[in-house]
Protein backbone atom coordinates (compact mmCIF):
# COMPACT_ATOMS: atom_id res chain seq x y z
CA UNK A 1 0.00 0.00 0.00
CA UNK A 2 1.70 3.51 -0.67
CA UNK A 3 1.59 5.85 1.52
CA UNK A 4 2.26 9.94 0.83
CA UNK A 5 4.77 10.57 3.72
CA UNK A 6 6.99 7.84 2.32
CA UNK A 7 6.83 8.79 -1.59
CA UNK A 8 10.80 9.20 -1.66
CA UNK A 9 10.02 10.22 -5.77
CA UNK A 10 7.57 12.97 -4.55
CA UNK A 11 10.10 14.41 -1.91
CA UNK A 12 12.74 14.82 -4.53
CA UNK A 13 10.92 16.58 -6.81
CA UNK A 14 10.10 19.09 -4.56
CA UNK A 15 13.13 19.35 -2.71
CA UNK A 16 14.50 20.20 -7.05
CA UNK A 17 11.51 22.38 -7.57
CA UNK A 18 12.10 24.45 -4.41
CA UNK A 19 16.10 24.53 -4.99
CA UNK A 20 14.87 25.67 -8.69
CA UNK A 21 12.60 28.29 -7.32
CA UNK A 22 15.54 29.61 -5.29
CA UNK A 23 18.21 29.91 -7.58
CA UNK A 24 15.60 31.61 -9.72
CA UNK A 25 14.69 34.08 -7.63
CA UNK A 26 18.27 34.54 -6.71
CA UNK A 27 18.44 35.35 -10.78
CA UNK A 28 15.51 37.68 -10.73
CA UNK A 29 17.10 39.79 -8.16
CA UNK A 30 20.17 40.25 -9.49
CA UNK A 31 19.00 41.01 -12.42
CA UNK A 32 16.61 43.52 -11.17
CA UNK A 33 19.34 45.28 -8.47
CA UNK A 34 22.05 44.54 -11.14
CA UNK A 35 24.51 43.69 -8.26
CA UNK A 36 26.10 39.99 -7.90
CA UNK A 37 26.11 40.08 -3.66
CA UNK A 38 22.65 41.04 -2.04
CA UNK A 39 22.84 39.24 0.78
CA UNK A 40 25.00 38.05 3.42
CA UNK A 41 24.54 34.79 1.96
CA UNK A 42 25.74 35.53 -1.87
CA UNK A 43 29.30 36.16 -0.50
CA UNK A 44 29.95 37.04 3.15
CA UNK A 45 33.48 38.39 2.38
CA UNK A 46 32.62 40.15 -0.44
CA UNK A 47 29.42 41.87 1.24
CA UNK A 48 31.85 43.40 3.74
CA UNK A 49 34.44 45.02 1.41
CA UNK A 50 31.72 45.58 -0.98
CA UNK A 51 29.92 47.71 2.43
CA UNK A 52 33.81 49.40 2.74
CA UNK A 53 34.04 50.67 -1.05
CA UNK A 54 30.61 52.15 -0.40
CA UNK A 55 31.14 54.03 2.35
CA UNK A 56 34.34 55.78 0.87
CA UNK A 57 32.59 56.01 -2.49
CA UNK A 58 29.91 58.31 -0.69
CA UNK A 59 32.44 60.04 0.94
CA UNK A 60 34.35 60.64 -2.24
CA UNK A 61 31.18 62.12 -3.66
CA UNK A 62 30.38 64.17 -0.64
CA UNK A 63 33.85 65.54 -0.75
CA UNK A 64 33.43 66.23 -4.56
CA UNK A 65 30.10 68.33 -3.34
CA UNK A 66 32.55 69.90 -0.49
CA UNK A 67 34.46 71.06 -3.13
CA UNK A 68 32.14 72.26 -5.51
CA UNK A 69 30.57 74.50 -3.20
CA UNK A 70 33.70 75.72 -1.53
CA UNK A 71 34.80 76.60 -5.41
CA UNK A 72 31.48 78.79 -5.55
CA UNK A 73 32.75 80.56 -2.49
CA UNK A 74 35.94 81.58 -3.20
CA UNK A 75 34.04 82.60 -6.55
CA UNK A 76 31.75 84.68 -5.47
CA UNK A 77 34.18 86.18 -2.80
CA UNK A 78 36.55 86.93 -5.81
CA UNK A 79 34.10 88.95 -8.17
CA UNK A 80 33.88 91.58 -5.13
CA UNK A 81 37.62 91.75 -4.78
CA UNK A 82 37.88 92.02 -8.41
CA UNK A 83 35.74 94.97 -8.09
CA UNK A 84 37.05 96.61 -4.91
CA UNK A 85 40.52 96.56 -6.68
CA UNK A 86 39.47 97.97 -9.48
CA UNK A 87 37.58 100.81 -7.80
CA UNK A 88 41.04 101.00 -5.07
CA UNK A 89 42.65 101.66 -8.74
CA UNK A 90 40.39 104.43 -9.36
CA UNK A 91 41.21 106.13 -5.97
CA UNK A 92 44.81 105.16 -6.46
CA UNK A 93 44.77 107.62 -9.85
CA UNK A 94 42.75 110.30 -8.58
CA UNK A 95 44.44 110.54 -5.20
CA UNK A 96 48.30 110.66 -7.84
CA UNK A 97 45.85 113.76 -10.13
CA UNK A 98 45.15 115.73 -7.39
CA UNK A 99 49.42 116.05 -6.48
CA UNK A 100 48.74 118.40 -9.64
CA UNK A 101 47.65 121.40 -7.70
CA UNK A 102 49.14 123.61 -10.30
CA UNK A 103 47.23 122.12 -13.11
CA UNK A 104 44.40 121.87 -11.85
CA UNK A 105 41.74 124.01 -10.75
CA UNK A 106 40.15 124.01 -7.39
CA UNK A 107 36.58 122.93 -8.86
CA UNK A 108 38.15 119.80 -10.58
CA UNK A 109 40.03 118.60 -7.48
CA UNK A 110 37.01 119.33 -5.67
CA UNK A 111 35.36 117.01 -8.40
CA UNK A 112 38.15 114.05 -8.04
CA UNK A 113 37.49 114.46 -4.12
CA UNK A 114 34.03 113.83 -4.96
CA UNK A 115 34.88 110.74 -7.09
CA UNK A 116 36.87 109.39 -4.57
CA UNK A 117 34.30 109.81 -1.88
CA UNK A 118 32.07 108.06 -4.06
CA UNK A 119 34.27 104.69 -4.39
CA UNK A 120 34.94 104.17 -1.30
CA UNK A 121 31.28 104.16 -0.61
CA UNK A 122 31.05 101.91 -3.26
CA UNK A 123 33.79 99.72 -1.46
CA UNK A 124 32.16 99.55 1.13
CA UNK A 125 28.79 98.41 -0.06
CA UNK A 126 30.62 96.20 -2.03
CA UNK A 127 31.98 94.60 1.38
CA UNK A 128 28.15 94.50 2.93
CA UNK A 129 26.63 92.97 0.00
CA UNK A 130 29.26 90.38 -1.14
CA UNK A 131 27.39 86.94 0.32
CA UNK A 132 27.18 83.45 -0.10
CA UNK A 133 24.27 81.77 1.43
CA UNK A 134 23.76 84.83 3.96
CA UNK A 135 27.29 84.75 5.07
CA UNK A 136 29.31 88.07 4.60
CA UNK A 137 32.42 86.90 2.84
CA UNK A 138 34.76 89.79 3.18
CA UNK A 139 32.90 92.22 5.43
CA UNK A 140 35.15 90.67 8.21
CA UNK A 141 32.64 88.89 9.98
CA UNK A 142 33.78 85.29 9.65
CA UNK A 143 35.42 83.52 12.28
CA UNK A 144 37.54 80.78 11.99
CA UNK A 145 38.28 78.50 14.49
CA UNK A 146 41.94 76.43 14.35
CA UNK A 147 42.99 73.35 16.12
CA UNK A 148 46.15 71.89 16.05
CA UNK A 149 47.32 68.21 17.39
CA UNK A 150 50.95 68.19 19.31
CA UNK A 151 52.55 66.79 17.08
CA UNK A 152 51.81 69.15 14.28
CA UNK A 153 52.87 72.30 17.24
CA UNK A 154 56.03 71.13 16.91
CA UNK A 155 56.64 71.49 13.22
CA UNK A 156 55.41 75.30 13.41
CA UNK A 157 57.86 78.51 13.90
CA UNK A 158 55.90 81.07 14.48
CA UNK A 159 52.34 82.66 13.11
CA UNK A 160 50.08 84.89 13.19
CA UNK A 161 46.57 86.41 13.80
CA UNK A 162 45.17 89.24 11.70
CA UNK A 163 41.55 88.56 13.26
CA UNK A 164 40.28 87.27 16.29
CA UNK A 165 36.49 86.24 16.83
CA UNK A 166 35.69 86.35 20.58
CA UNK A 167 33.00 83.67 20.03
CA UNK A 168 30.62 85.67 21.91
CA UNK A 169 33.14 86.50 24.95
CA UNK A 170 33.92 89.61 25.48
CA UNK A 171 37.29 89.63 26.38
CA UNK A 172 39.68 86.77 26.20
CA UNK A 173 42.66 85.95 28.63
CA UNK A 174 46.14 86.26 26.58
CA UNK A 175 49.69 85.14 28.16
CA UNK A 176 52.19 87.49 26.58
CA UNK A 177 56.33 87.02 27.25
CA UNK A 178 58.29 90.00 27.23
CA UNK A 179 61.50 89.02 25.44
CA UNK A 180 62.90 92.64 25.39
CA UNK A 181 61.56 96.04 27.97
CA UNK A 182 60.88 98.89 26.41
CA UNK A 183 63.33 101.55 26.40
CA UNK A 184 62.95 105.44 27.31
CA UNK A 185 63.69 107.96 24.47
CA UNK A 186 65.86 111.17 25.22
CA UNK A 187 65.43 114.63 23.06
CA UNK A 188 68.53 116.32 23.97
CA UNK A 189 69.50 119.83 22.18
CA UNK A 190 71.00 122.94 23.11
CA UNK A 191 69.09 124.79 24.95
CA UNK A 192 69.68 129.02 25.15
CA UNK A 193 68.44 131.57 27.16
CA UNK A 194 64.80 132.20 26.01
CA UNK A 195 64.02 129.50 24.15
CA UNK A 196 64.78 127.34 21.49
CA UNK A 197 67.28 129.34 19.05
CA UNK A 198 65.31 128.59 15.65
CA UNK A 199 62.33 127.12 14.17
CA UNK A 200 62.34 123.28 14.80
CA UNK A 201 60.57 121.11 13.54
CA UNK A 202 60.34 117.15 15.44
CA UNK A 203 58.88 113.99 13.63
CA UNK A 204 57.47 112.22 16.70
CA UNK A 205 56.53 107.96 15.86
CA UNK A 206 55.40 105.75 18.09
CA UNK A 207 52.91 102.68 18.62
CA UNK A 208 50.00 104.27 17.46
CA UNK A 209 51.69 106.15 14.34
CA UNK A 210 53.61 108.98 13.52
CA UNK A 211 52.90 113.29 13.93
CA UNK A 212 54.77 116.19 13.24
CA UNK A 213 55.26 118.63 15.58
CA UNK A 214 56.29 122.39 14.61
CA UNK A 215 58.47 124.44 17.21
CA UNK A 216 59.10 127.93 16.79
CA UNK A 217 61.79 130.20 17.95
CA UNK A 218 61.28 130.39 21.75
CA UNK A 219 59.96 127.43 22.78
CA UNK A 220 61.02 126.47 26.23
CA UNK A 221 61.43 122.87 27.48
CA UNK A 222 57.71 123.26 28.55
CA UNK A 223 56.15 124.09 25.01
CA UNK A 224 58.45 121.05 23.86
CA UNK A 225 56.37 118.92 26.13
CA UNK A 226 53.05 120.05 25.60
CA UNK A 227 53.49 119.98 21.65
CA UNK A 228 54.36 116.47 21.89
CA UNK A 229 51.65 115.61 24.37
CA UNK A 230 49.43 117.44 22.32
CA UNK A 231 49.91 114.83 19.60
CA UNK A 232 50.10 111.68 22.01
CA UNK A 233 46.07 110.40 20.76
CA UNK A 234 47.61 110.32 16.87
CA UNK A 235 51.78 108.25 18.42
CA UNK A 236 51.21 106.92 21.53
CA UNK A 237 53.96 109.31 22.87
CA UNK A 238 53.72 110.89 26.26
CA UNK A 239 57.01 113.41 27.06
CA UNK A 240 57.80 114.41 30.40
CA UNK A 241 60.02 116.94 31.54
CA UNK A 242 63.46 116.15 34.09
CA UNK A 243 65.60 118.62 35.17
CA UNK A 244 69.17 117.92 34.19
CA UNK A 245 71.73 117.47 37.44
CA UNK A 246 74.55 119.92 37.33
CA UNK A 247 77.80 120.81 38.37
CA UNK A 248 81.03 118.64 38.53
CA UNK A 249 81.59 114.48 39.84
CA UNK A 250 84.76 113.35 40.15
CA UNK A 251 85.04 109.13 40.46
CA UNK A 252 88.62 107.75 40.95
CA UNK A 253 90.59 105.18 43.10
CA UNK A 254 93.66 104.37 44.53
CA UNK A 255 96.87 104.88 42.20
CA UNK A 256 97.53 107.15 39.45
CA UNK A 257 95.89 108.38 36.42
CA UNK A 258 92.93 106.63 36.83
CA UNK A 259 90.00 108.68 37.51
CA UNK A 260 87.40 109.91 35.41
CA UNK A 261 85.66 113.05 35.62
CA UNK A 262 82.01 113.90 34.04
CA UNK A 263 81.45 117.87 33.39
CA UNK A 264 78.16 119.48 32.64
CA UNK A 265 78.14 121.11 29.52
CA UNK A 266 75.52 124.05 30.95
CA UNK A 267 78.22 124.56 33.25
CA UNK A 268 80.57 126.04 30.68
CA UNK A 269 80.57 129.32 28.73
CA UNK A 270 80.26 127.51 25.44
CA UNK A 271 79.55 124.14 24.28
CA UNK A 272 82.96 121.96 23.52
CA UNK A 273 81.62 120.93 20.17
CA UNK A 274 78.90 121.45 17.72
CA UNK A 275 77.76 117.84 17.69
CA UNK A 276 76.78 118.04 21.43
CA UNK A 277 74.40 120.33 20.78
CA UNK A 278 72.83 118.85 18.06
CA UNK A 279 68.82 118.30 17.82
CA UNK A 280 67.70 114.44 16.78
CA UNK A 281 64.75 114.90 14.85
CA UNK A 282 63.18 111.26 15.62
CA UNK A 283 61.76 109.98 19.12
CA UNK A 284 60.95 106.10 18.23
CA UNK A 285 59.58 105.46 22.12
CA UNK A 286 56.72 106.13 24.04
CA UNK A 287 58.52 107.99 26.71
CA UNK A 288 60.88 111.20 25.79
CA UNK A 289 62.28 113.40 28.37
CA UNK A 290 64.73 115.93 28.20
CA UNK A 291 67.89 116.13 29.96
CA UNK A 292 71.78 117.69 29.74
CA UNK A 293 74.35 116.54 27.71
CA UNK A 294 77.32 115.07 30.44
CA UNK A 295 80.05 114.33 28.07
CA UNK A 296 83.02 112.98 28.87
CA UNK A 297 86.14 114.81 29.37
CA UNK A 298 89.65 113.66 29.21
Amino acid sequence: MTVINTNIASLVGMTNVENSTNELNTSLTRLSTGLKINSGEDDPAGLVASNTLGSQITAINQSITNSNRANDVLSTADAGLQQISTLLDQVRSLVQAGLNTGGLTPDEQQANQNQIDQALSAINTISANTTFAGEGLIDGSKGYTTQITAANAAKINSYSLSSVAFSGNSTVNLNANIKTAATQGTLYYGFVSGGLSSNTTLEVAGAGGTDVVNLSSGSSLSNVKSAINGVTSATGVIATQTAAVYGTATFGTAGSNNGLTFTDIQGKASNPSPSQSSSPRRLPTRLCRSAARRPRTP
